[in-house]
């Protein structure tokens, strides 16, 4: 039996009025880095990324420079960009979540739980919340009045717009759209999903697929 990987894409249909980014930065980090851990993000004026050559630490440098400044020494992961700060999962602290300013300073815990596919949103933070059987949560931007909006076993968090996609273990895998306040439960495909990206008003994933072939040709 051959196992193979078929990439699939959906139509997002999304009613939401559209947001002129420049000038109003709506999300941390993007869809797609965030479902490869968020090892890179950027503000406009510098790019912040994990170093893989010095344990993960965040480094920053400036746009079409490639002199890189250390900012922290923790292994760093689903990096955020949001007003002055920037958000991440503290690997060496069993991903908890910490806030600092982009030059490193006032760097301290925010919240106190194994938070996976965050991003920060202007006015939330939300998470999949590995100690608390991967349900989705949400808090304020100060990690407080903390929020489960999804019981699941969510994976793939992906916040675009106004909603939330992601599948769901206990749903075969199904991807899943929540609104931000965990209403509005809508199944987007019933297939099997995994690597689930938004963009641009499309949902990307790849499906497994079982290919029966004869061995002896």
């Amino acid at each position: 039996v051959v196992i193979v990987a078929v990439c699939a894409v959906v139509y997002v249909k999304n009613n939401s009025k559209p947001v002129d980014v420049e000038t109003e930065r709506v999300v941390g980090n993007t869809p797609g880095n965030i479902s490869n851990l968020g090892a890179v993000v950027d503000d406009g004026d510098y790019s912040y990324y994990q170093n893989s050559d010095d344990k993960y630490a965040v480094y920053k440098s400036k746009k079409g420079s490639s002199k890189g400044e250390k900012i922290n020494s923790s292994a760093s992961y689903f990096l955020n960009v949001m007003g002055d700060y920037i958000y991440y999962a503290n690997g060496d602290d069993d991903f908890n979540v910490y806030r600092m300013k982009k030059d490193g300073s006032d760097n301290k815990k925010i919240i106190s739980t194994s938070a996976y596919y965050m991003t920060v949103t202007k006015d939330y933070i939300f998470y999949v919340d590995y100690n608390r059987s991967k349900a989705i949560y949400r808090t304020d931007l100060e990690g407080k009045n903390s929020k489960c909006i999804y019981a699941g076993e969510a994976n793939y968090l992906n916040v675009y717009n106004d909603e939330l996609y992601f599948t769901d273990a206990k749903i075969n895998y199904w991807p899943i759209k929540i609104d931000m306040d965990g209403g509005n439960q809508e199944v987007v495909v019933n297939k099997y999903a995994c690597y689930l990206v938004v963009d641009n008003g499309y949902l990307y994933y790849t499906s497994p697929h079982n290919n029966q072939t004869n061995p002896n040709g």
